[in-house]
């Protein structure tokens, strides 16, 4: 009987080199840079783009203008509310008005507040910060662009370690575990050596083909083991190849 798995997950396999039980172990994967797209937190008109790509940028710099003349307008008309309502308020308290009158008289100003805040809240967001350090990889909108609320504006690659993901068969998945050291080499960098830690093991396998028949089949799931490259060597890029190497046990 073929069981069919519900959901393909296509990726190349990455295979472990032969070795003995007193040789080390060799996976081999990609470097990957962490990227980080920045949704707009509110429609609008694209004002200013601030930073050019490929250029780095520092956690909390400006990175983006939306226009504001609509919302300072926003802001302004609510202000205007709030004065009004106060204005009422302290009428009706001179001419000894009902508590129901002045009930009412409140309430209007706690609406009129609500407003002014939510205004000020949206202003406070037309300009839009670069949440950590890294460099802008790629603008996805233009100045002039009218935007809606959650539209991607710019991809930025951060300056988070390099990581890379190998994919380990179930049989040898007990000899990794969560914060165990690894050695790394870069195909590109030959005879330099880089450390590396586990930081995270997936909890469900992935499978290297499309349907689980027998045994065999089912022995050919995967499980992807992430792992930190603790290195700040220059020389490492984001798509170089590397070896990861680990004591068999």
């Amino acid at each position: 009987m073929s069981f069919a798995k519900p959901t393909i997950f296509s990726f190349s396999m990455l295979v472990l080199i032969g070795c003995s039980q007193t040789e080390e172990a060799n996976y081999t994967g990609s470097i990957e840079a962490k990227k980080q797209t920045i949704y707009s937190p509110l429609q609008g008109e694209i004002q200013n783009i601030h930073v050019a790509e490929r250029e780095a940028v520092a956690k909390d710099e400006l990175l983006v203008s939306l226009d504001e003349r609509l919302l300072e307008l926003q802001t302004a008309e609510a202000e205007a509310s709030v004065r009004l309502a106060d204005a009422e308020i302290e009428q009706a308290e001179n001419e000894a008005a009902s508590n129901v009158q002045l009930d009412a008289l409140n309430s209007q100003r706690d609406q009129a507040q609500a407003r002014l805040e939510q205004a000020q809240y949206h202003q406070s967001k037309a300009n839009i910060h670069s949440p950590k350090d890294g460099a802008i990889l790629e603008w996805l909108i233009d100045e002039g662009d009218f935007v809606q609320t959650g539209t991607p504006l710019v991809t930025i690659l951060t300056d988070a370690p390099l990581e890379t993901t190998i994919y380990v068969p179930q049989s040898e998945l007990p000899e990794f575990s969560e914060g165990m050291a690894v050695q790394i080499s870069a195909v590109a960098l030959p005879g330099e050596t880089f450390e590396g830690t586990v930081s995270f093991i997936e909890k469900e396998a992935i499978y290297s083909s499309q349907t689980i028949e027998t045994n065999e089949d089912k022995a050919s799931q995967v499980f992807p083991v992430h792992i930190t490259i603790e290195s700040n060597d220059e020389q490492l890029r984001a798509g170089m190849d590397v070896e990861i190497w680990i004591d068999s046990l």
